[in-house]
């Protein structure tokens, strides 16, 4: 198509957008798309980070160091039926994860799992434990497993729970 010559629909499109007493511009479509777009990927940003229900003034949690996992491990371990026990954490929730003997009975598993939770508190920057384990500032997720990988139990306690609620 020769430069010189006007697409038919544009130029229509132009007689229109002039009745409209708005000026026509080709570029303007896709610059307007992008903006849209842009737009659209912004709020959904916006949106996605206000859905998580944090506050945004809220500071990151501090992280538990490598000593006070290792000091909360040592401590736990120390019971006869673990055989071994790990520590993780993203942001404000801490995975607790106990390995021990086979014949281990699920209360027996729950008392050790509600005793490493304290191990943590006590041990890292939560608040210190109480007879209730006690609310702080960490979510906790604890599972035991059987040392054939069987899982006997897992438990949660929400940072304002004063107790670890069991499965």
């Amino acid at each position: 198509m020769d430069h010189n010559q006007q697409n038919p629909d544009i130029a229509h499109e132009a007689t229109q957008g002039s009745q409209r007493g708005e000026r026509f511009n080709p570029h303007l479509n896709w610059k307007s798309g992008l903006a849209i777009v842009t737009g659209v990927i912004l709020l959904g940003i916006l949106v996605a980070n206000l859905g998580t229900g944090e506050d945004a003034t809220q500071t990151t949690p501090q992280v538990v160091s490598e000593e006070q996992v290792d000091l909360s491990i040592q401590t736990i371990s120390g019971y006869p039926e673990v055989i071994e026990a790990a520590v993780t954490q993203v942001r404000d929730r801490l995975s607790l994860v106990l390995v021990v003997l086979p014949d281990t009975s699920v209360e027996r598993a729950q008392e050790l799992g509600d005793n490493f939770v304290r191990q943590v508190k006590l041990h890292g920057p939560d608040s210190n434990p109480s007879k209730e384990v006690g609310a702080g500032k960490y979510d906790y997720l604890v599972d035991v497993y059987s040392s054939d990988e069987t899982l006997i139990t897992r438990g949660t306690k929400n940072a304002t729970s004063e107790s670890v609620s069991w499965q």
